[in-house]
Order: structure tokens, then sequence, then C-alpha cells
């Protein structure tokens, strides 16, 4: 489905602006975009999601004193709509080109204006079925918080007891052999 524009794009990462306010996907979950390179489609997980004002010389203030609830705010302001704008950052953790799938940055990346889609299940379990993903991830300086939901939903994707989570739990001791300490953290929430 497609959810979102691209507004800066690097090799590693890309920031879009959502379609709809408050429609991002979710923190850790896997979206597409078309590469700049014909043919090729970068694979990347939402890594950071907000919502603010468009121009930055108006800010938000606060419009709800006595009134009973947040719609009421937003139903008496429908220009809202017009003046605030949700948008999302992703890392890019591969590409597909064609049938094979890359664990590795793409050779361009996105456009500017790239349409942006969420994955489907399909889509996931085949990017997820190696984990070379993580080293990616774990390059761009995921949180660990960011690495336990992008691992929590691949295996959301899979059936119930596939063993996914423990094989991803392998693939970080490997990767972080050298930093136990994050380790001890990281593990722990995979469960």
């Amino acid at each position: 489905m497609k959810v979102a524009e691209t507004i800066a794009v690097s090799i590693r990462k890309f920031d879009a602006q959502c379609y709809d306010l408050y429609a991002a996907p979710c923190f850790g979950s896997f979206v597409r975009v078309a590469s700049a390179a014909p043919g090729i489609e970068i694979y990347a997980v939402v890594s950071e999601i907000c919502t603010g004002p468009i121009d930055a010389s108006r800010p938000v203030v606060a419009r709800g004193a006595g009134l009973a609830n947040e719609e009421t705010v937003y139903q008496q302001n429908p220009h809202f709509q017009h003046l605030l704008r949700t948008w999302f950052s992703a890392l890019v953790v591969g590409y597909r080109d064609g049938d094979r799938i890359v664990h590795t940055l793409p050779p361009q990346p996105p456009r500017i204006h790239g349409f942006v889609y969420t994955c489907n299940e399909s889509e996931i379990l085949a990017f997820t079925s190696s984990l070379g993903f993580l080293r990616l991830l774990m390059a761009g300086q995921a949180s660990n918080d960011l690495v336990s939901a992008c691992l929590r939903t691949a295996a959301a994707a899979r059936e119930p007891g596939s063993g996914y989570l423990i094989d991803a739990g392998r693939e970080l001791v490997r990767l972080l052999a050298e930093d136990p300490e994050r380790l001890n953290v990281l593990l722990p929430l995979l469960q």
C-alpha cells in the first residue's frame, strides 16, 4: 500500500512524508521504494516517526483548553490537515534487483518524490529469509528498540514457533561479539 513520498534521500536512509496525518507505518516495519537505478526496489526499516508543522516558522500551539476530547480540536480546526504533516525516517537494509535480494546498500538512492509502500507479509518473508539485513541495520546505528521491533515484525510474518527469533539472536551474538554489554540489553528485548 502506498503511504508516503520521499522528501530527503541518501544511500543509507530516507525521509518520507505521509499522505495522511498520523498514518505512518509502524516503528520497525519494512517499507520499500524504487531506486533511481532502474529495476531496483530499496527495502528499509522505519526508524523514526514525527508529526509537526509544515512551516517551521508557524509553531504548533495548544488549542484544547476547555474541550472534552482531542477529536474536537481537529473538528474545530479542519485547516490543521493542511498545516501539519506526519513523516518518518527509514534506514536502508538492502534491495531487490529482479528476483535477487541483496543485503547491501543499493547502487543508487531513491528519487525525491519516490512512492513509499509498506511491505506485505510475503515481501517481508522473502526479504528477511536471510538475516544479512541485520548488518546494515547495526551499521546504521539502529537503537536496540529498533532492532528488536524490526525482528519482531519479521517474526510475526512467520508461523508461530518457527524459531526465527532464536536464529536472529544467534546472528546478533555473532555481530555483537565485541559488544557484550549491548548484546545483554538487546537479547531480552526479542522475547
